[in-house]
């Protein structure tokens, strides 16, 4: 009789929690718990059973590990006799709730992101916020980062195309001029969608887009370029996609606060380039979680502010220093590689271990290293950076080779890493990248659309 009026007891704190599950978490959660609970409520006679039908039960076990998560466990047992007199059609009613409410003093979660200049780490802010803190008022505040972005890389390939070949078309000189003199800061107008779709489409302008990696220019130009119409018409309001392409120089710390599962959450975003970096030291305190960007497709680029620092080598040097910090020591890290899409088709394109060969039979060792140096905006070779390197043109072999060089240089007792490799620009893997953050630091997480 004490076990049944246990188990009575049992399944009525399980029933009120899971319609706390309801009010605060996702509801199919709650709809697991409470399917377990009518298929199984004959087995709970002896509720010693309890943890072996949480283990079994796969999907129901997961619901149930998440509302233990909300109770303490050395209370569990202790009271449950105080419901043996609550009848079981009102034991919902009968139990107070307020056992299961969250504790407003609970500390906040402060997830961090690092990394050099130019890796993601802003789209990822803003991916965040998407999901988590959505605004209506934010679309219109990148049209004019858009404008900026389109005018900026425009004179930037104007200016590496005339280097190589100035155009004989009048119009096309005509059109380059005039972007020329244009204001950065200028809104871009209807009237003038002509000039840049004239000269993104000039053929001595595509052959200098194709050497883009060997100069600093957005990577975002071709996505612009092909819809100028569309953003210089006058009711343009910027979709999702175009905002996460929209690139603006991070200056500072720029913060985020949303709250997820009832629990409030600090995202921080920093300025990667090298005179912001001396920032982070103010950020490194009571975090949760580092998210470090490194991007993949700079193993053949330059740094911005460095002409003569390879973006990838600069990616391990600061990644270096900051996993091994002495506050880092227990913290779960979240290694992502970005810009998976530019670099496999970069790695795969070009067999440079091979043409290298050939061309040494008919020039001198300096000359090769020219000719290197020009067609690896076409397609590079991960051995030109290093040596040590094998794989050739396999991605899957080139992928792994960078993330080894990355893992080697965590010295840290417990190595708390996830990695992860994405294009944070797409919707779907910039979500299974959050999902897997947000697990690191809330137990259980799930994102029903991940």
């Amino acid at each position: 009789m004490k076990h049944k009026n246990t188990a009575q007891a049992v399944r009525a704190r399980f029933r009120a929690a899971s319609v706390h599950l309801e009010q605060n978490y996702y509801s199919f959660l709650a709809l697991g718990l409470k399917r377990w609970l009518r298929v199984n409520q004959k087995s709970y006679q002896n509720p010693i059973a309890l943890p072996f039908f949480v283990v079994n039960q796969g999907f129901a076990g997961v619901c149930c590990l998440r509302v233990f998560s909300k109770l303490h466990w050395q209370s569990f047992w202790s009271d449950a006799h105080a419901w043996d007199s609550a009848d079981d059609s009102s034991d919902v009613d009968a139990i107070d709730l307020s056992d299961y409410s969250d504790n407003e003093e609970e500390k906040r979660l402060k997830i961090v992101l690092l990394g050099c200049g130019q890796v993601g780490k802003s789209t990822l802010f803003k991916q965040f916020q998407e999901l988590f803190a959505p605004c209506q008022d934010r679309p219109i505040h990148y049209k004019p980062i858009i404008h900026n972005n389109v005018i900026a890389s425009m004179q930037s390939l104007i200016r590496k195309g005339t280097s190589l070949e100035p155009s004989c078309d009048e119009t096309v000189l005509s059109s380059q001029k005039t972007i020329d003199a244009w204001n950065r800061d200028q809104p871009l107008q209807e009237a003038e969608a002509k000039h840049v779709d004239l000269v993104w489409r000039d053929p001595t302008m595509q052959q200098a887009w194709a050497l883009r990696d060997s100069y600093q220019i957005g990577d975002n130009l071709e996505y612009f370029a092909n819809k100028i119409e569309e953003l210089t018409a006058p009711g343009y309001v910027p979709s999702v996609l175009d905002q996460m392409q929209a690139e603006v120089r991070t200056m500072g710390v720029t913060k985020s606060e949303f709250t997820v599962l009832n629990r409030k959450v600090l995202l921080v975003d920093v300025g990667g380039q090298r005179s912001e970096r001396r920032k982070w030291v103010h950020e490194y305190n009571e975090v949760d979680c580092v998210v470090f960007v490194v991007n993949l497709n700079g193993y053949n680029r330059m740094l911005w502010e460095d002409s003569t620092q390879n973006r990838l080598l600069e990616d391990l040097r600061c990644f270096e220093n900051i996993i091994n910090v002495p506050l880092f020591k227990n913290t779960p890290f979240c290694l992502i590689f970005n810009f998976r899409d530019l670099f496999k088709p970069k790695i795969e394109s070009w067999q440079w271990d091979v043409h290298a060969g050939e061309l040494s039979r008919y020039l001198p060792s300096p000359l090769i290293g020219l000719v290197r140096d020009y067609v690896a905006p076409l397609g590079a070779p991960l051995s030109a950076l290093f040596p040590d390197y094998k794989g050739g043109a396999d991605y899957e072999q080139a992928l792994a080779f960078i993330r080894e060089k990355f893992l080697q240089l965590d010295r840290r007792p417990q190595k708390l890493m996830t990695t992860m490799t994405t294009c944070m620009l797409d919707p779907g893997e910039a979500r299974q990248c959050i999902h897997q953050i947000m697990s690191s630091v809330i137990p259980f997480f799930y994102l029903p659309w991940a």
